[in-house]
């Protein structure tokens, strides 16, 4: 039986779980990253920018920057690597968009 198949989620996260139960117990580091394993691996921004996600989805990267104290920029490149990691997705215009963090 295919439990797969009894889960809704999007193609794109049933195609990464194929991918990576086919390498289920092996210790080689060609597997790479998955979003579980990256999540054990944020630094201290990146638990910070989360942080203020979950209080506020519709939060802004300069309201970010001021709460946490670090520049615009720093948060751009760790929301960049939080998104490419698929930890986070940012949905809608700039001025109505919200975050999304990937459980």
């Amino acid at each position: 039986m295919n439990l797969l198949a009894l889960i809704p989620m999007p193609v794109k996260h049933q195609e990464n779980i194929r991918k990576a139960s086919g390498n289920i117990g092996k210790t080689s580091e060609s597997i790479g990253k998955t979003s579980e394993s990256f999540k054990q691996e944020l630094n201290d921004t990146q638990r910070k920018i989360l942080d203020c996600i979950k209080m506020d989805s519709r939060t802004t990267i300069a309201k970010m920057s001021e709460q946490i104290g670090i520049s615009t920029r720093n948060i751009e490149t760790n929301l960049r690597t939080l998104k490419e990691a698929g930890i986070i997705t940012r949905h809608g215009t700039r001025q109505n968009g919200f975050w999304q963090i990937n459980e």
